[in-house]
């Protein structure tokens, strides 16, 4: 434990300061006053810990609480340069059944049976928790904290450190907004310095061109071509195999 000294303020680091993000490090936060009693020699000192702000100088005067929970954010989240990815749970679920039944949204998407919001719900409240061999992040706006589309590293095998993505953006309102960029970017950053990912793959209907521009904004490139095994409206189309090698991230 590390305890600084300042303006008659005792503040105490429960561990090393240097496993803290970001340029201010903080201790302790909560709603419990802690009283403990310290013998140095002779001397008895009365030390009262309370949640709120620090003094004026001490780490800018930021509330500890707050900054406790940034803290945690960061554990919990992935931070991009337009987005946030977050884990997805029950209360996502009006706006993923929603996004899965808007025929626009799933116009290059293989499609599921049409299932009630219950079901949906449930899906989220009954999948595995996050985890190596699938990781599922809803795509949140930092500006405004809307929740616009998914993104998901699945069938991870730690043993070649290979995974393949599956991405979209669900709210029409934001699209070529470079939120879908942001985000694949962001979670092959995730994908190759967290899960020490080798590479990282996806598959896209070749008349998406939108959602092809995107992945070769990032450095993906064509490897392959699948022919004719994507219907709709009585058409078939091929789909091209795009793959990221660790190291060729943009």
């Amino acid at each position: 434990m590390r305890v600084l000294f300042r303006a008659g303020r005792f503040v105490f680091f429960p561990e090393p300061a240097a496993s803290f993000p970001g340029p201010r490090r903080f201790l302790f936060s909560g709603s419990l006053r802690v009283r403990f009693a310290a013998v140095f020699g002779s001397l008895r000192v009365r030390l009262a810990l309370r949640p709120g702000r620090c003094p004026s100088g001490l780490f800018g005067g930021k509330s500890l609480a707050a900054a406790w929970r940034r803290r945690e954010d960061r554990w919990v989240h992935v931070f991009g340069e337009l987005v946030k990815l977050r884990a997805m749970g029950p209360s996502d679920a009006e706006a993923l059944w929603r996004w899965n039944h808007d025929p626009v949204v799933m116009r290059w998407m293989h499609e599921n049976y049409a299932q009630p919001l219950e079901r949906t719900r449930s899906w989220l409240e009954e999948r595995p928790r996050n985890a190596y061999g699938d990781v599922l992040f809803g795509i949140e706006t930092l500006a405004g904290a809307t929740l616009i589309g998914l993104i998901r590293l699945r069938d991870a095998e730690p043993e070649l450190g290979c995974a393949e993505m599956d991405i979209y953006i669900g709210e029409k309102d934001h699209w070529g907004k470079g939120y879908g960029t942001d985000a694949v970017r962001t979670v092959c950053h995730y994908g190759f310095d967290k899960m020490r990912l080798h590479k990282i793959s996806l598959t896209v209907v070749a008349a998406n061109e939108r959602a092809q521009r995107a992945y070769e904004k990032v450095g993906f490139v064509v490897e392959g071509r699948l022919r004719s095994c994507f219907r709709r409206d009585g058409e078939w189309f091929d789909e091209l195999t795009m793959g990221l090698l660790e190291g060729e991230l943009v």
